[in-house]
């Protein structure tokens, strides 16, 4: 019942959150890697640099999931507190 409860109301986060995951790092890490291979001067100049805009451009949702994410725990809790008999 709780299990079920937590995963209808967390299932919208979790792409959200698996782009957070370490598997996305690891395919910019790649990327950049091989960056330098594409022989023009703007993709070599920068090398491991392109990890860094990379990293910055996929964490920068990370300001509205967290909101989000608390929002969404605090609605949990209040439904639980609810069931409970207790005001939230």
């Amino acid at each position: 019942m709780l299990a079920g409860r937590y995963e209808r109301s967390h299932r919208p986060l979790l792409p959200f959150w698996a782009l957070m995951a370490s598997n996305s790092h690891k395919a910019g890490i790649v990327v950049a890697a091989f960056a330098p291979v594409a022989g023009t001067s703007f993709w070599g100049g920068l090398g491991m640099g392109w990890y860094l805009v990379y990293v910055l451009a996929l964490n920068a949702p990370l300001a509205a999931l967290l909101p989000a994410q608390r929002r969404v725990d605090r609605a949990l809790a209040g439904e639980l507190d609810a069931l409970d008999g207790r005001e939230p």
